[in-house]
Order: C-alpha cells, then structure tokens, then sequence
C-alpha cells in the first residue's frame, strides 16, 4: 500500500508552503515552531516535508511502540524510495550486563552511517526514534569516522593488520560467518558481514593484493556478483580499540568498591583485563560511558541544518523525566546488590545534556499551545465516523463521488477489508477496485492498514480507515523480538550439584558444582563434573553449552561413563543404528502416503478473509508463517500432516 500520490494536495496548499519557509529561514538560535496537528496527519505532513527539506528530520517519539508505529505510518505515505529509518533502542536495561541483538545493533549502525554521509553531503532522510534510543550514548562521530574502511579491488592489504583493524572496530573472529559484526579467515579468503550490508563479502586475496571481491549467501556459500570496492561500518558502539582508557578509568572505581559480591568482583577483574588488552568481549556495551571520553548521543550526529520533530513535547519531556528517574532506581537496585560500584555510570545521556538549542525544531501537539503558523487545526480534522453502518458509509461515499465539484476533491479508503467494501460498492452500483496504490480517479480503495483517517479541508480530501469506518483499529502488528545471544551461565544456571549431565565428547556424568581452579591460563571457573571410577573433568565456563542436562523419560539413574573408554562411543553408535531403522521406518511410511489421494480443499474465499480481518487481533509472524503452511496442505490433494505447537497462551486455538 502506497499513499504518497496524495503528498502534491498538501504540498501545493499555501499553508504548508508558509511553513516549509519557516523551516528552512535561517534563525539565530533555531526557532522552534509549533503546530496544532491532529495525530493522524502528524506522518502525512511529514512525509510531505521529507520531498521538500534538504536535510534529515529526526522525529522523537515519547514511547518505543510509539515510535514503530510512526515509522510504519511513514512507509505507507513516503514513495518507496524514501529513506525512513527507525532507530531502535537496546532490549537491555542499565545495568545489566548483556548485549544488544545483532539485528537492534545492525539497525542503529546503519542509521549512524546514513546520518554520517548525511552531515558530510546534506541530502533528505527522515529517521524515527524514541526518547530512550535518543538519550542512549553511542560512539563518537569522530571515533564512527575513523573506522569506517573501504576497501578496493587490486588494492594492497596486509592480512594480518586488516584482521587486527576489523578486531579494534569490534568485529569478531570466527569460523563461519554467520551474522553481521563477524569475519572469518582461511588461507587467502576472508569472510566479513558489515552492518551496512544485507550480506556477508568475500575477499580473495594473492599475496596481499584483493584479487575479487563478491558478495556471497550464508547458506549456500556460493558468490554472487562481483564488485569492484566494498564499505565496513564499525560493527558495534563500543570498540575494543578505547579499551585501555576504559580500564585506567575503572580501576580506582573498582578497587574501591568494597561491597561488591565476589562474583562481580571476578567479572569486574577479568572485564578490565580484556579491556586493558583491547579485546572484545560479550559485556562490552556495558562499558560504553568509559570507553569514550565524552560518549555521544543520536543528536550528535545531525548536521546543524537538520529538523527535529516532537510528537507532543510535553509528553515527550515527561517520558524523558520518566526515564532517567527508571535508570537512577536500577542503578540503586545494583549498587545494594552489589553488582556495580556506587558512582559507576549508565550508558545514558542526561535529557538536558542533549543539546536541542542548536537545531530547528518542529512541535506538533493538540490544543495545549498557540500555533506559530496560523491556525492547523483548522485545515486538518476528524473525519466521520461510522461504526460499522456500512451501508450509510457507501451511500456517503456514492453521493460524494457524485455531488463534489472540487477539482482536487478525493475519497481514499484504507482498510483490511477492501475486498468487502468493494463488493457491498458494487452493490450500490459504484464501481471501485482494490488497488496497490492511490490512483487518479475521485475515489481510491487500498488494501492495508492505517492507525486512523483525517480530512483535509483545503482540497476536500477525506481518508478514512478501519477505526472510522469499523469503529475499532486491529492494533499494529507487534515489533517481532529479536533474538540475543544466550549468556554462557545460561547453560549452567538451572543445574544443581548431584544432577546428571551429558557430555558432548565424552558421554555421562554427574555434576558437583562450580569451583575455581588455577591451571595454564590464570584462573578461572569451571563446572566440576564426575565420571565413573572418580575421574574427573573441569570444563570451563565459556564452553558450558557442550554440557547438557540428562533427560531420560525411565525412573532409573543412568550408568555413568568413565572417561577415556569407549562406552560412549559405543552408546552413539547404538543410538545412531536405532534412529536410521527409524528413519528407514519412517521413509516407507511417507512413501505409501505419497501414493494416497487426500480432499484438496478450495482457496480462500471472500467470506474467509473476512472472518480472518474480523479477528481483533494482529497474527505474529510465526502465526502468519504457520496459517500460510495449513493453507498450502489443506489445497493439496495429498494428506495432511502437520503438528502446531506452542507454549499456552501463544495464539494456537486461532491458528486452529
């Protein structure tokens, strides 16, 4: 669904012109302008603004839900060539030590680099954020500048100081690349996913010299198109490179803190050694405030043309008051926990630390201020309303159609059930399609989703959605959580000395607990575990996930294996025969159903896609992934075999 056809009928207004002068006038200070707007035209007006303001408009939600559901607003009215950029904040509080998702992480550095190119050569961009990801810090503009490297075809390059450079602007080595912020060497081939890309790069090297550069598919491995150079972001906010700054700034703050527990204290000890050696580790971003002299945050990084947009000042205020007051109560839940020194910082900005004095500044609110402009309120207002009486709706729409003598007049209805509406149209004799896009005629019917309609008095152009014309908006569609990397104490957390485990490489044992041993590397924890005839095995924490629980469905304990013998290889190999006469079971089963003819039931009907619309909740993708797969056996004349599983409470009785 597209809607950016009608962006001409407000950008033609002289309303809108008046404003956009205001705008771009040069003002010392910046002025601030403010607008009574009612809500639903906040991302027409700035999708409007985004063909006409030569910079980056940053818009600030209150809340992050908010700020999703602005961005996906924008995309509908925006041409789909519009950069519309949402700026997520991190799923991990203050204080607690884990790291952002690597797709929040590929996200926020995707956007710092359009912001960088944008502060660099101006050109238009609209970036959405909340009032949390605005007031987190990040790396310093300069800092960002200096690692972002290109790297040319037939250039030169040594190996091991290009992998030295990757390593200090955060990238990880590992075996096979497997998502961005990664590389791996072999022979004269280094893999590399930069976060500016949607896939990882190959570099074939003789000697040091790139011989081909080429993108490549993580799953086939197979290259696909050459290039002739390739840009790589930094791969994180926090780089390995200012790591000893990072730990003198910590020791003394460390040393000091006598009531730290003994296992912050390790963590602490073995964090600022990494630190002191420049090397990337998992709780990184924990240190962000130390590792940059003067940590920065989004507003850093816009060029002093650019546009900042409120949507609601006041509440976008109070939330920030919100937040800080949230972070100073995690920080005294962790200082009397133990866990952090009592002056150790959060990686977040103060709000009146960020430096709004500097930039324009565009506030849109509702009755509780003055217009700069004008009064807005009168050119935008809520359309009406009508609660499910469908036939009064169509006979508005026909008579409107039939009666408006403005040239520029235009009805556009948005709604997930087009399909309906055209048909209870037709009805009335008004013939109307679903389209994709707006189109040239008076009146316009798409199929999608909008949070709710406006009219615009000034060219007679009503939209209408769901919300007007149904009396109920099925909510957007929920962000789809992005999934972190399980700390190493997850696999470990839930065992208790006594339990019985198994070993990847060397079979049964039983668990005696987590103790500290001083071998080759210093010392460090270990999970203690027991085999037969008291052997022992100290695995070391970082590789707890070869350790599992034992599962066994029988009431017996399980024979312990002893360590260097071949009872457990013997038991795989057992295992092994037992699941191919399974599978050899389970193929001749599959062969005779492929030879039985099943009931291909019909396609969706229209009356089906309306019961689905009608449902007052928005499917989760892995609702949608697993409707779409029911739908495709049910048309198949072959028999269905498919399980639906999922924890209670999780959506199965409406797959159903």
């Amino acid at each position: 669904m597209n809607l950016s056809p009608l962006l001409d009928l407000v950008r033609s207004s002289a309303a809108y012109q008046e404003l956009l002068l205001a705008l771009q006038s040069a003002h010392t200070p910046p002025s601030v302008v403010s607008l009574n707007l009612l809500s639903a035209a906040r991302p027409f007006l700035l999708a409007a603004l985004h063909q006409d303001y030569p910079q980056p408009i940053l818009l600030v939600a209150p809340k992050p839900e908010q700020a999703l559901v602005l961005s996906r607003q924008l995309v509908h009215y925006n041409p789909p060539t519009a950069d519309v950029l949402l700026f997520p904040e991190a799923e991990c509080l203050p204080y607690e030590r884990a790291s952002m998702s690597p797709g929040t992480r590929q996200k926020r550095i995707a956007a710092l680099h359009r912001l960088t190119l944008a502060r660099q050569s101006p050109r238009p961009l609209i970036l959405i954020a909340s009032v949390r990801s605005l007031m987190q810090q990040t790396l310093a503009p300069a800092h960002y500048e200096q690692s972002v490297h290109t790297i040319q075809r037939d250039g030169r390059y040594p190996l091991d100081a290009l992998m030295r450079q990757w390593q200090q602007s955060g990238y990880e080595p590992v075996d096979t690349v497997e998502q961005p912020g990664q590389f791996a060497h072999r022979g004269g081939i280094l893999d590399i996913w930069s976060p500016a890309h949607d896939m990882p790069v190959r570099l074939e090297f003789f000697g040091d010299e790139v011989d081909s550069i080429r993108r490549f598919d993580i799953a086939s491995q197979r290259s696909r198109e050459p290039l002739d150079e390739v840009t790589f972001l930094p791969a994180s906010e926090t780089l390995p490179a200012f790591g000893g700054l990072a730990a003198r700034r910590l020791r003394a703050l460390v040393d000091n803190a006598a009531h730290l527990t003994d296992s912050a204290q390790r963590d602490f000890n073995d964090d600022l050694r990494a630190l002191g050696e420049g090397k990337r580790f998992k709780d990184l971003e924990f240190y962000l405030p130390y590792l940059e002299q003067e940590p920065a945050c989004l507003l850093d990084y816009l060029g002093d043309g650019a546009l900042v947009v409120s949507d609601d000042w006041q509440e976008v205020q109070a939330q920030a008051q919100s937040w800080e007051l949230e972070v100073a109560q995690l920080q005294q839940d962790a200082v009397s926990r133990g866990e952090v020194p009592p002056s150790f910082s959060a990686p977040v900005t103060s709000w009146d630390g960020i430096r709004f004095d500097r930039l324009k500044r565009l506030d849109f609110t509702f009755g509780l201020v003055e217009d700069s402009l004008g009064r807005w309120e009168e050119l935008f207002h809520t359309p009406p309303q009508y609660s499910g009486r469908m036939l009064q709706a169509v006979e508005d729409w026909k008579s409107r159609s039939e009666n408006q003598t403005q040239p520029s007049a235009r009805l556009v209805v948005v709604s997930r059930q087009a399909e309906r509406i055209a048909e209870l149209m037709r009805e009335q004799d008004v013939q109307v399609a679903v389209q994709e896009t707006v189109h040239e005629g008076r009146l316009s019917l798409l199929q999608g989703t909008l949070a709710a309609g406006f009219v615009f008095e000034p060219t007679s152009l009503l939209v209408l959605s769901d919300t007007e014309i149904f009396g109920y908006a099925r909510p957007e569609p929920r962000r789809s959580s992005e999934k972190r990397a399980a700390p190493s104490e997850s696999y470990y957390a839930d065992l208790m000395p006594g339990d019985y485990v198994v070993h990847v490489e060397h079979g049964i044992a039983r668990y005696t607990g987590l103790v500290r041993r001083d071998f080759y590397y210093g010392e460090r924890e270990y999970l203690q575990l027991e085999f037969a005839e008291s052997d022992r095995l100290y695995v070391p924490t970082y590789q707890a996930d070869r350790v599992a629980r034992y599962v066994n469905s029988g009431a017996h304990p399980p024979a312990i294996h002893r360590l260097g013998s071949a009872d457990w290889e013997t038991a795989k190999s057992q295992a092994k025969r037992a699941i191919d006469d399974l599978a050899d079971e389970l193929m001749e089963l599959y062969a005779k159903r492929e030879q039985v003819s099943g009931h291909a039931f019909a396609a969706d009907s229209t009356w089906q896609r309306e019961l689905e619309d009608s449902f007052p909740f928005a499917e989760t993708p892995d609702q949608l992934r697993a409707l779409a797969a029911i739908k495709q056996d049910m048309e198949s004349p072959k028999p269905m075999d498919r399980l639906i599983c999922g924890d209670v409470g999780y959506g199965k009785t409406e797959v159903g």
